[in-house]
């Protein structure tokens, strides 16, 4: 480790252009080997919503005013309305913003270590990560929120040694941005505002007036104006959608069930992925039919997205009320398959038969010894630079706890978690300070 860390000091100027040119060609073989294999999930719709933007049509999918989706990845979207929205272009940027990510990994991890060799490991492994490729060749909003995370930690790190209000302020806009791109970032101030007031020993009350004030802006405008165009004063109409979809059928699947994980793709949740998928969410769909027959009768059929939802949001409700410990047990296994599933899509694109296989498994090994290594980086970070190490922590802990249901495909939610987890992998080989860094 020693010879490591003395030929990347001998060499810092090459060890960042090395690890860019790795990440790229990484990248640049699966952009060229998935082919024109762009849009998943949503990508229509946030293209949808791009362009109806652009045409002056404003926030509006097929022709109705949008308040399921918030506005933070269109309008990263906008831009590329000069070549025509084309999905391998968006992607092609996407990759760039991906290898960029890679260095200022690099550097940031440097910077809050006073260590080369962890800068230059947790770089490495971000260059090298299967979600992180596989998600950049998406249009979709992984890569974004991907930096949008990183610098959200690097402003609060170094605002941790300045005490800055207005870094404060900055991060509070970077999650007021993180929160227009991925609604699930809503709550993200609520851990942040407790961190800062920990972190911070005089001008608590400026630093965390500063933060808050630009966090709420951006959410509370956006809510604003969904109220007044679409008659919900939320972020995101499909909140309540899902919960009673999603989380509630999954805490009556779980119950049904029993407790069951086995990392996805492989076997051994057979009866809880057919009680969720096959019987229980088809069994909601006909008891909010007649439930909303029954609240309004022929009134039913006019009501709109909003109205539905909010109302399908109220049914989820009662339902956590009555199966608590199972909705427990349902975010426990959505947590394991966030944290531990393999991107077994990325494996699907490049390779078949037993070769796939293998790197499944793979996959779901590095999983697991990254997680253990971040717990024990955790430990080594805390005693280099314990506000960034509880900083890393809890946001990690925040998005686990937050993102973790029943779907599927529960690993694309770890992506943007990615660059954090690794540096804190990447902590495990910090040595001595040469400067007091906390």
């Amino acid at each position: 480790m020693a010879r490591l860390r003395s030929f990347i000091e001998a060499h810092r100027r090459a060890v960042p252009l090395a690890l860019a040119a790795l990440a790229l060609a990484m990248h640049a073989q699966f952009f060229v080997a998935a082919g024109d294999a762009h849009q998943r999930w949503d990508s229509s719709q946030y293209l949808e919503t791009a362009r109806n933007l652009v045409a002056g049509r404003g926030f509006t999918l097929d022709g109705r005013i949008e308040a399921r989706r918030t506005p933070g990845y269109p309008a990263f979207l906008i831009p590329f309305a000069a070549v025509g929205f084309r999905s391998a272009v968006i992607a092609a940027v996407q990759h760039l913003l991906a290898v960029g990510l890679v260095v200022a990994i690099f550097y940031g991890t440097t910077a809050l270590t006073g260590d080369l060799l962890a800068g230059a490991i947790a770089a490495f492994l971000l260059a090298i990560d299967s979600g992180q490729i596989y998600m950049a060749n998406m249009v979709m909003t992984e890569t974004l929120m991907s930096v949008i995370l990183v610098a959200i930690v690097f402003v609060l790190a170094r605002f941790s040694r300045s005490r800055s209000a207005a870094l404060a302020a900055l991060a509070g806009l970077l999650v007021a941005l993180g929160v227009l791109v991925r609604p699930v970032a809503m709550y993200l101030w609520l851990p942040l505002a407790a961190w800062i007031v920990l972190s911070v020993p005089a001008r608590r009350a400026a630093v965390l007036a500063a933060f808050l004030a630009c966090a709420a802006s951006l959410p509370l405008l956006w809510m604003w104006r969904n109220d007044v165009r679409a008659g919900t004063a939320s972020l995101s109409s499909i909140a309540g959608e899902d919960l009673y979809y999603w989380r509630a059928a999954g805490a009556v699947a779980m119950h049904r069930s029993g407790f069951q994980y086995s990392p996805l793709p492989f076997s051994g949740e057979e009866e809880f992925r057919r009680q969720f998928f096959r019987v229980t969410q088809h069994e909601f769909v006909e008891t909010a039919t007649r439930a909303l027959d029954a609240r309004f009768g022929a009134r039913a059929a006019m009501l709109s997205e909003v109205q539905v939802s909010e109302f399908e949001g109220t049914m989820a409700r009662d339902i956590f009320r009555r199966y608590p410990g199972s909705l427990v047990l349902l975010t426990i296994n959505g947590a394991l398959h966030l944290v531990f599933d393999s991107t077994w899509m990325y494996a699907d694109t490049l390779w078949g038969g037993t070769i796939r296989i293998v790197a499944i498994t793979l996959m779901v090994v590095s999983a697991v010894v990254c997680f253990i290594l971040a717990i024990t980086g955790f430990v080594a970070l805390r005693r280099v630079n314990a506000p960034v190490a509880w900083l890393l922590a809890t946001m990690l802990l925040y998005f686990v706890a937050v993102s973790s249901g029943p779907e599927h495909e529960q690993w694309r939610y770890r992506v943007p978690l990615i660059p954090l987890e690794m540096i804190l992998v990447a902590a495990n080989v910090v040595g001595r300070p040469k400067t007091d860094l906390r």
